[in-house]
């Protein structure tokens, strides 16, 4: 027989712990506009997995969209920390130190296929 009420607070607690879960509900309020609640679920996310450098980053483009370049500099810094290979995070920082004028601290891929990569974005911009 199918049970029709509605589960436990602890079940659906558990429910909303799941990652992929919370990734989700934070995408969805950032395609619908909803920044600031796409930030929440993004920072719960992190509750889950602390050291996820794509959520990080996406905590970084929330705070840059909204003005906030200190946060966003501390996440994408972090960001960097856990996977000093993303290409979006690299640009952005060094975006962030050429604009400081603290061009010496731009930070560079260790991953040979990111720096062509890099470089191809650079090139593309220019």
């Amino acid at each position: 027989m199918l049970s029709t009420s509605l589960p436990d607070r602890g079940d659906t607690l558990a429910i909303l712990c799941d990652r992929q879960v919370l990734y989700q509900l934070a995408d969805v309020c950032e395609l619908v506009g909803d920044r600031q609640k796409a930030a929440e679920w993004f920072i719960q996310l992190l509750s889950v997995v602390p050291s996820d450098a794509g959520v990080l980053m996406r905590l970084g483009q929330l705070c840059d969209a909204d003005g906030d370049q200190a946060q966003a500099f501390h996440y994408f810094t972090d960001s960097h920390r856990y996977d000093p290979n993303n290409i979006v995070v690299i640009h952005w920082l060094g975006r962030y130190y050429i604009e400081s004028q603290l061009a010496e601290k731009v930070p560079t891929a260790t991953d040979p296929s990111s720096i062509v990569t890099l470089l191809s974005v650079c090139l593309a911009t220019a």
